[in-house]
């Protein structure tokens, strides 16, 4: 089962290991931000958490 399909079926610690493979990439885009860039970082996780919890589009 992959990260996504077990952090959609409730297991915190695979959404938590999602955010830690992306945090490099939380960094450096906080960095080019046009705010702070704490809160650039949480915005941008928050964003990601809700993307990876969001129900698949079912055509």
């Amino acid at each position: 089962m992959s990260l996504v399909e077990r952090s959609r079926a409730g297991d915190p610690d695979a959404l938590l290991e999602i955010v830690a493979l992306l945090e490099p990439d939380i960094a450096e885009l906080s960095r080019r931000m046009r705010m702070e860039r704490s809160d650039a970082a949480q915005t941008l996780r928050t964003r990601l958490i809700g993307l990876v919890l969001q129900k698949p589009f079912k055509f």
